[in-house]
């Protein structure tokens, strides 16, 4: 078998069961800290908010951390999201990562009814506000945000704050102000070419995360696999952020992303993630209809790739 990649992983839970399962949330997340899962990260789109998810879950658990994957930033204001990141940092003894994000203009301008406007701005100034919150004290005056404020109580353990970003303006605005990047649908290719110069251009830092989001299937069902896959992610094709990265890296559908196959294969695809140089990859199970334990199986030899690095 090849040599596990050097890197941290942790579970990006999505899509791990249906809606029944979903009526208490928090007990999922105990289960993958049985099965040695070091980390779970939990989207924050339009289900429940993975915040109060974590919170919960941090009374019944003692190791596995947590990460938002990612939280939109038009519809919060900083400062409150700041507030409730903060108390689950506080009340899970330091094991909360907050990643944020612009999400995407129908998520903001369709669902939310907002206006997307100055977006690389927008997100230098939630950057800016949040890090100072964490800080106790925030005093910024820009054209997006005007904060004043002095936080009290807060977790003595500091906050790490990582954002989302797949175009060069985007990354730049991490690696200047964040602690780290995460991006999903990114390929080996864009991560080596692009992202990793971009972050060392403007950084000397040498613990700024770069997390990848990688949709993973175990199984021997690759055909099927690619087809569940191209399902649940070929529509980011069409999503004017994603569409223009997949275009610069030359992917032609999810089959240039997704990682599929036996051990051997996914050890092998997974590899080509360590050599782009992030540092943790958060494994996206995903369901295949024709193989219903690929999701579990999946997780499993995620938290065994943890365990041996």
């Amino acid at each position: 078998m090849t040599p596990a990649p050097a890197v941290t992983y942790g579970i990006m839970a999505s899509r791990l069961s249906g809606p029944p399962a979903r009526i208490r949330p928090a007990e999922e997340l105990v289960a993958l800290e049985s099965l040695g899962v070091p980390r779970v990260w939990l989207p924050h789109l339009l289900g429940l908010d993975p915040l109060p998810v974590f919170a919960a879950a941090a009374a019944m658990t003692s190791s596995i951390r947590f990460g938002t994957a990612v939280t939109p930033t038009w519809p919060r204001h900083p400062l409150a999201l700041m507030q409730e990141a903060l108390a689950v940092q506080a009340v899970s003894d330091g094991r909360l990562t907050l990643g944020v994000g612009l999400s995407d203009v129908p998520t903001i301008q369709d669902a939310h009814g907002l206006q997307w406007q100055d977006p690389i701005g927008h997100l230098r100034e939630y950057l800016t506000v949040c890090t100072q919150a964490r800080t106790g004290q925030v005093d910024f005056h820009g054209d997006h945000y005007r904060v004043h404020a002095e936080l009290g109580e807060l977790p003595p353990r500091r906050l790490p704050i990582i954002a989302s970003g797949l175009n060069p303006r985007a990354i730049d605005t991490a690696a200047q102000l964040a602690d780290g990047l995460i991006t999903l649908l990114a390929p080996p290719s864009y991560l080596s070419q692009v992202v990793r110069p971009r972050i060392a251009a403007r950084l000397s830092r040498q613990d700024f995360s770069l997390v990848a989001c990688v949709p993973l299937a175990l199984t021997r069902k690759t055909g099927p696999a690619a087809s569940a896959a191209q399902e649940i992610y070929g529509p980011f094709w069409g999503y004017t952020g994603y569409a223009s990265m997949l275009r610069a890296a030359g992917c032609n559908d999810i089959t240039d992303v997704a990682v599929i196959g036996d051990e051997d294969a996914v050890t092998a695809q997974l590899a080509r993630y360590a050599a782009a140089g992030v540092t943790e990859i958060a494994a996206t199970p995903f369901p295949v209809p024709e193989d219903p334990a690929a999701i579990e199986r999946t997780i499993r030899f995620t938290a065994e790739l943890a365990a041996r690095n």
